[in-house]
């Protein structure tokens, strides 16, 4: 810090303008104030008679100036004496300030060193503290699943309350909750497809069932349409077996008829059952009888009437070679019965 200044006008400035402050004046100028006594001295010497008693008052205030000067000269050394010590005194508390002063530099040199090795405590606390944050946000970030992170002093973990576990492990909570997600969204949609199945299937059973249902009704169908073609065959069967007795019957029939036709008697009509008209039809046992009856005569001539709804054919010897014999002939007559 800088020595205050101690010079004599700042000790005195409390004495301006104070009587004190013209003795000194006087005192600075005490060789001009001599001067001019010395020069009165001549003047007076010059003119004794007039100016001896102005020149010994003049002497006289000029001893007593010169006494006050003296006064004031031991006074101003006085004062400069005790300025001295003043200044001395000043000095020596300067001395001793500048010793407080040096020491309060050593002070804070020593305090400079103390506060440099308290921040070189600090700096290497701080590296350690970083250190110690760097391996907790490792744990933060990268400690391992289901495992606690650790606070760290000096490098020396301890485990953190329960829940406080890494982003690591949360991510591969989610994961796994994402992944169970997933995997109750799949069993959903299986059970969903499962459930539509079983519905197929229940329906499928219940198609079955009305398919089993119809091909029961239709086997009953088709066993009672067996059963009616059974007994439609059995109807057929029988049916044959009247046929055939029908057939035999008219067969018998038949032969019985034809022996009507052929060997029905004389003169009697073919029975209508037998196909006869009951009018004109007659057994070929007939016609031959009838035959033999013309052949028998020898001359061919008959004279039973013939009634016939067919025609009559008879052989000619040649084209209009027939000669009539008088007695022979044919006499057609035509029947009026039918008129045609």
């Amino acid at each position: 810090m800088p020595n205050p200044d101690y010079s004599t006008g700042i000790l005195i400035e409390k004495y301006i303008n104070t009587a004190y402050d013209k003795v000194v004046t006087v005192y600075n100028n005490i060789a001009d104030v001599i001067s001019v006594a010395d020069n009165m001295a001549e003047v007076l010497t010059a003119d004794t008679s007039a100016a001896s008693a102005a020149a010994a008052l003049l002497l006289t205030n000029a001893d007593v100036v010169s006494t006050n000067a003296d006064a004031a000269a031991t006074a101003l050394d006085k004062i400069a004496t005790n300025a001295d010590v003043v200044l001395t005194n000043a000095d020596l508390v300067a001395t001793n300030q500048d010793t407080i002063d040096t020491s309060a530099d050593l002070v804070a040199t020593n305090q400079d060193t103390i506060d440099t090795a308290a921040d070189l405590v600090l700096t290497n606390a701080d590296v350690v503290t970083a250190e110690d944050s760097q391996l907790e946000a490792g744990d933060w970030a990268n400690r391992a699943e289901d495992s606690l992170t650790r606070t760290f002093l000096n490098g020396s973990p301890t485990n953190r309350a329960a829940g406080n576990y890494s982003a690591l492990h949360w991510d591969a909570k989610t994961a796994a909750d994402a992944i169970a997600t997933a995997a109750d969204l799949v069993a959903t949609n299986q059970d969903t497809i499962d459930t539509a199945a079983d519905l197929v299937a229940t329906n499928q059973d219940t198609i079955d069932t009305a398919a089993d249902a119809a091909a029961t009704a239709l086997d009953l169908v088709a066993t009672n349409q067996d059963a009616i073609d059974t007994a439609a065959d059995l109807v057929a069967t029988n049916q044959d077996t009247i046929d055939t007795a029908a057939d035999l019957v008219a067969t018998n029939l038949d032969v019985t008829y034809t022996a009507e036709w052929a060997t029905r008697a004389e003169d009697s009509l073919i029975p209508v059952a037998a196909g006869g008209d009951g009018v004109t039809d007659y057994s070929a046992f007939h016609w031959k009888e009838k035959a033999a009856a013309i052949v028998g005569s020898g001359n061919g001539t008959f004279s039973i009437p013939i009634t016939t709804t067919d025609d009559i054919v008879m052989d000619e010897r040649a084209d209009h070679a027939s000669t009539p014999v008088a007695g022979k002939g044919i006499d057609w007559v035509k029947n009026t019965v039918p008129s045609s």
